[in-house]
């Protein structure tokens, strides 16, 4: 029989309640964490015990490092062959993984140009009050753990005061915009943006 709505006893964690007042860094790193934890998941290496750990003390995922290879002439001058890697990197990084259509965002269609990266750095409110940390979080337990969080359930959790229609807020504002914001590319532009705030 398939279990159904039951909260994980951890949620809310610390981070779920204290994120209305993170600064840039702060939430870069969280999403950053997320990503790999999120990746991880699609790749069948994350145990429930690595999810909770995470979330609860903020343990980092361990995650085998990503690499690229590059071919290069030794013979071309040192500033070149330089900027060439730079080149490659600067690329590499920008890779668009992106957990749409696996995992927990399966069936996400995103657009793509969603928000303004400047803007969502202004308004890191938004996503306390969308709920972004708490529904990646309590995504993946569910699926790690075989309990069906229903999204009319979670609505009720995440906006139990307020008079909107929380499933629709859920699977058209917090649903795609978590799924955008744990892709590699979204994350790397995020850095970017931060490192000049």
């Amino acid at each position: 029989m398939v279990k159904r709505n039951l909260l994980p006893d951890w949620y809310p964690a610390r981070c779920h309640r204290e994120n209305l007042y993170w600064d840039v860094p702060q939430w870069i790193r969280a999403l950053s964490h997320r990503s790999q934890l999120v990746r991880a998941e699609t790749e069948g290496c994350l145990a429930k015990e690595d999810l909770e750990a995470a979330i609860i003390w903020g343990q980092h995922p361990v995650m085998p490092p990503v690499t690229f290879s590059l071919s290069i002439e030794t013979g071309q001058p040192d500033a070149l062959l330089f900027r060439y890697f730079a080149e490659a990197l600067e690329a590499a990084r920008k890779r668009p993984y992106s957990p749409a259509g696996s995992g927990i965002c399966q069936n996400i269609t995103l657009q793509k140009s969603k928000f303004k990266l400047l803007s969502l750095m202004d308004g890191l409110g938004k996503l306390h009050h969308l709920r972004v940390l708490d529904w990646i979080d309590l995504s993946l337990w569910s699926r790690l753990s075989g309990i069906t969080l229903e999204t009319t359930y979670l609505g009720d959790i995440f906006w139990s005061d307020e008079e909107i229609d929380r499933r629709y807020r859920l699977a058209t504002s917090t649903r795609p915009l978590a799924c955008q914001l744990v892709s590699q590319s979204v994350i790397y532009s995020l850095s970017r943006v931060g490192s000049t705030l």
